[in-house]
C-alpha cells in the first residue's frame, strides 16, 4: 500500500455523497431482497432464517446518504442490538441465527458482512479502523478485518473492551477481588495495568479512549460505597478527581470526548434504590488540572425522568425517559441534548459517525436499527475549498486523504476523478467533507476501509488494470487540481 504525501492543496470536489431527495411521509421503501445486490451474506441460503422476515437494508447505499428524517436502516424478524460506529463502518450484534453474532455494514456503500460466527453470545462490540473488540464467554477478544483474525485478550474475565486511536487496547479484568483496567499497547504486547503500583482502590469500570494531546481513558472508581466519575491520562498515569459538593450515587457510564467529558449523573437521585428511570441527569465538564472544579462541571441534559449519556463521537448521545417511554437526543460539546425521537416505542444505544447518527428501535416488535442525517457542526457556514493532504492507490481502489477540520464546510461538489485521464466517477453536486478519508473502490473490492468514506466509481470500475496510474482531479469546470502518479498493486512507492 503506497502513499503519495502531497502539500495542502486547494480542491472543489470530492465525497460519498448522493444526490438529495425528497423523502415522504414514510421513507422506507423495502428492496426485494431476491433482487438486492447488497443481500447480507448470512442470507446466501446457510442461514435458517432466510427466506422469511430476511434482514433489510433500507433502499441499499443510497438510502444511507438520504436519511434526512428518522428511517429504518436494518430492520428484520430478529433483533439487532449494540452499535457501534468509526466514521461509516457500522457494527452491531444480529440474533438471526439464534446467538448473538457481531455484523458489520459500511453505511456507505450498504456492504454488509458478518465478523462472527460462533455457538456462543458476543456482547460489548466496539469498532476503530479495521479493528472489533467484543466480548464472548466472559473474555475479551479483538477481531482484525484486514486479516481476518481473531485474537483473545484477556484470559480473565473481563468486560468493556475499549480502542484508542494509536493501537491502544483498554478493558476492564476482574483480579478475583475488584476491576481494574488493564491496558495493551503496542498491539500484541501483552495487557498490563493501566495504573501502577497496584492499581486504584475500588472498581474501575467503563473504559473509553480518546485521542488529544494525550490518550485518555475514563472509568468508575468505587470509594467508601459511591460511584463516581474519575479520570485518568495516559501514558503519563495522571488521575483527575471530579470535584463535587455531594456524592454521584449509582452513577452511570462516564464518557467524554475532545472537548466535554460527561457521564450521567444522579445529584437529584433521591431513592434509596434508584432504576435507571429515576431523575438521572447528563453532566459535563472540562479538564484543566490535578481537580474539576465545581464551575466546571454543568448540566448538559436535564429534566424530569431520566437522561443518560449513551455514546460520544461526532455528537454526544443520550436516552431520555420523560415520556414514559425510552427516546433518544443527541447534541453537541459545550451545548446542551435536545431530544431526537418522540414514538412512544422505545428507542436507546444512539451512536454516531461522521454525519450519521444510529439507534436501536422497537416500534415493529424487535429491535431494528434506525437512522438519520445531522449535519457536521459548521456545516451551515460558509463552504471552503477542502485540503487534501495524501492520495494512495491499491488495488482497486484510490484514497484521498482530507483536513479533518473542514467536515461538513469542504465543498466536494461536481469533482471528476480520472484514472489515466478517463472518467471514472463524478461527485453528487452537494458532496461535501464528511470523513478524514475518502475511497473510491471497486463494488467487488471487499477491503472494508474502516472509518473512511467510500463510494464506488460512477462508471461501475476504476480500471487499475496497469500497476501504476495517474490519478487526476478536476473541478466541474474541468480545472486540474490535482494529478499523482502512484503505483496500484499496493506494494512498492510510486514517484
Amino acid at each position: 500500500m503506497l502513499r503519495r504525501l502531497l502539500p495542502p492543496l486547494s480542491l472543489l470536489a470530492l465525497v460519498a455523497c448522493a444526490e438529495p431527495v425528497d423523502i415522504t411521509e414514510d421513507p422506507y421503501i423495502a428492496p426485494d431482497p431476491a433482487g438486492d445486490p447488497g443481500a447480507p451474506e448470512a442470507c446466501d441460503g446457510t442461514s435458517p432464517r432466510c427466506g422469511a422476515g430476511t434482514l433489510q437494508a433500507v433502499g441499499q447505499a443510497r438510502y444511507a446518504q438520504r436519511l434526512r428524517v428518522p428511517s429504518p436502516l436494518l430492520r428484520g424478524d430478529h433483533d439487532l442490538v449494540s452499535p457501534a460506529m468509526h466514521g461509516d463502518l457500522l457494527v452491531y450484534l444480529s440474533n438471526e441465527d439464534g446467538q448473538r453474532d457481531v455484523w458489520a455494514m459500511h453505511v456507505g456503500t450498504g456492504d454488509r458482512f458478518r465478523v462472527t460466527d460462533t455457538p456462543e453470545d458476543e456482547d460489548s462490540p466496539r469498532v476503530r479502523d479495521t479493528r472489533v473488540v467484543y466480548v464472548r464467554g466472559e473474555r475479551a477478544f479483538l477481531f482484525d478485518l484486514e486479516t481476518g483474525v481473531e485474537r483473545q485478550l484477556s484470559e480473565r474475565r473481563a468486560d468493556a473492551p475499549a480502542l484508542g486511536p494509536n493501537g491502544e487496547i483498554v478493558w476492564s479484568e476482574h483480579d478475583g477481588a475488584q476491576w481494574d483496567l488493564v491496558i495493551e499497547w503496542p498491539t500484541g504486547s501483552g495487557a498490563e495495568p493501566l495504573h501502577r503500583p497496584g492499581g486504584l482502590v475500588g472498581d474501575e469500570r467503563a473504559p473509553h479512549l480518546e485521542h488529544g494531546s494525550v490518550s485518555h481513558a475514563v472509568y468508575f472508581s468505587e470509594r467508601d460505597g459511591e460511584r463516581r466519575p474519575h479520570f485518568s491520562e495516559w501514558p503519563e498515569n495522571f488521575a483527575y478527581d471530579m470535584a463535587h459538593d455531594e456524592p454521584m450515587p449509582g452513577a452511570i457510564g462516564p464518557f467524554f470526548n475532545l472537548v466535554g467529558r460527561c457521564w450521567t449523573d444522579g445529584r437529584r437521585v433521591t431513592v434509596a434504590e434508584p432504576d435507571e428511570t429515576v431523575d438521572w441527569d447528563v453532566y459535563c465538564a472540562r479538564l484543566g488540572g490535578p481537580t474539576v472544579a465545581l464551575a466546571d462541571v454543568m448540566p448538559w441534559a436535564a429534566g424530569p425522568g431520566a437522561q443518560i449519556v449513551e455514546s460520544t463521537g461526532t455528537w454526544i448521545g443520550y436516552r431520555d425517559h420523560r415520556n414514559g417511554n425510552w427516546d433518544v437526543g443527541v447534541g453537541l460539546p459545550g451545548g446542551e441534548g435536545e431530544l431526537l425521537t418522540t414514538h412512544p416505542a422505545n428507542q436507546r444505544g444512539l451512536v454516531s459517525g461522521n454525519d450519521l447518527l444510529v439507534w436501536m428501535d422497537d416500534r415493529e416488535g424487535s429491535w431494528d436499527l434506525w437512522a438519520v442525517r445531522r449535519p457536521l457542526p459548521g456545516s451551515g457556514g460558509p463552504l471552503e475549498q477542502p485540503e487534501v493532504q495524501a492520495v494512495e492507490a491499491g488495488p482497486g481502489y484510490v484514497e484521498l486523504t482530507l483536513a479533518a477540520w473542514q467536515r461538513g464546510r469542504g465543498d466536494l461538489g461536481g469533482a471528476r476523478l480520472l484514472v489515466d485521464g478517463e472518467v471514472r466517477h463524478v461527485f453528487a453536486d452537494d458532496a461535501r467533507v464528511r470523513s478524514e478519508r475518502l475511497v473510491i473502490a471497486e463494488p467487488a473490492l471487499r477491503s472494508h476501509f474502516a472509518g473512511a468514506d467510500v463510494a464506488r466509481p460512477s462508471t461501475g470500475s476504476l480500471g487499475m488494470q496497469t500497476d501504476q496510474v495517474v490519478v487526476s482531479l478536476e473541478t466541474r469546470e474541468g480545472v486540474e487540481l490535482i494529478r499523482a502518479a502512484l503505483r496500484a498493486d499496493g506494494t512498492t512507492p510510486g514517484w
